[in-house]
């Protein structure tokens, strides 16, 4: 380990789930998702929630074509 390329951040756990900071359009600490089945065009990220401005939600599409798929989050 680089003691000069360390940096040190407070994590809260129960912070805004909206942040995104590494810019992967994954709300963080829940960018950890997979999924079972065979369905084709799953996703996961961070969608606008239009009733409340400026808020998102976390979507988690399962695919199309295999209705036993599902979507996990960690």
């Amino acid at each position: 380990m680089d003691l000069d390329t360390v940096s040190f951040k407070e994590i809260n756990i129960n912070g805004s789930f909206e942040k995104d900071e590494n810019g992967n359009n994954l709300p963080d600490f829940w960018e950890v998702n997979w999924r079972n089945g065979t369905s084709s065009e799953p996703f996961a990220g961070l969608a606008p929630y239009d009733p409340v401005d400026g808020a998102n939600v976390y979507r988690l599409f399962n695919g199309k074509g295999d209705r036993e798929s599902y979507q996990y989050v960690l």
